[in-house]
């Protein structure tokens, strides 16, 4: 399934609903851009996905994948006030952790700030931008933006240590964990096909 809405809404809310029953930590759910056109259905989805048990979500503010076109800022910052409320509204402390999509999409690093420090406003607990790719531009982030920093990482991204020791709050870090683990069972298929010896995680238990 492709990134940026690939599932439905109802496939969406019945992967968040088998994990958060399966699970006995809280639950963040990457909920990508509401699976709502408008502000005035976002309320619906939102209620919907804190039915299902979510602790937290991700909010992008693309406002179209193909086009990689950004909400205008009023209106993503309205979605991310909307998400605050309709959490208010049932009495759930839901983790908003804003997504900023800007520098990924070549845009200029005031705007970046600006919406963060917009969305932070209207209601957003960590900012997540995409595009802090070295360390200067992590240190810039945390200097500007009003509050908590989340970013991605990668192979080439700086080192986790160094990121908590620079103050960001949280890490993500996409897809990687699912090529991770294919990458392991790529490597266990060829040793076995091979004849080779069993590989250790085998044993694993759970």
């Amino acid at each position: 399934v492709h990134d940026g809405e690939g599932l439905s809404l109802e496939q969406a809310l019945a992967a968040a609903s088998l994990i958060t029953h399966a699970v006995d930590i809280p639950v963040s759910v990457d909920f990508e851009r509401g699976y709502a056109s408008d502000v005035a259905a976002l309320e619906h989805s939102i209620a919907r996905l804190i039915a299902t048990g979510a602790a937290g979500l991700n909010i992008e503010d693309t406002e179209e994948s193909a086009s990689k076109k950004l909400f205008p800022l009023e209106i993503a910052t309205a979605r991310v006030a909307k998400v605050r409320r309709t959490a208010m509204t049932v009495g759930v402390p839901l983790v908003i952790n804003a997504r900023v999509d800007t520098l990924a999409r070549g845009g200029d690093w005031d705007d970046m700030v600006e919406r963060a420090n917009s969305y932070l406003g209207a209601g957003a607990d960590v900012i997540f931008v995409l595009g802090l790719d070295t360390e200067d531009k992590v240190k810039r982030a945390l200097a500007e933006i009003d509050g908590k920093v989340s970013v991605i990482a990668n192979p080439t991204s700086v080192p986790l240590k160094r990121l908590a020791e620079l103050g960001v709050s949280r890490v993500s870090f996409g897809p990687g964990p699912l090529g991770l683990a294919l990458s392991h069972l790529r490597t266990a298929a060829a040793q076995l096909t091979q004849l080779g010896d069993y590989p250790d995680e085998l044993g694993f238990v759970y």
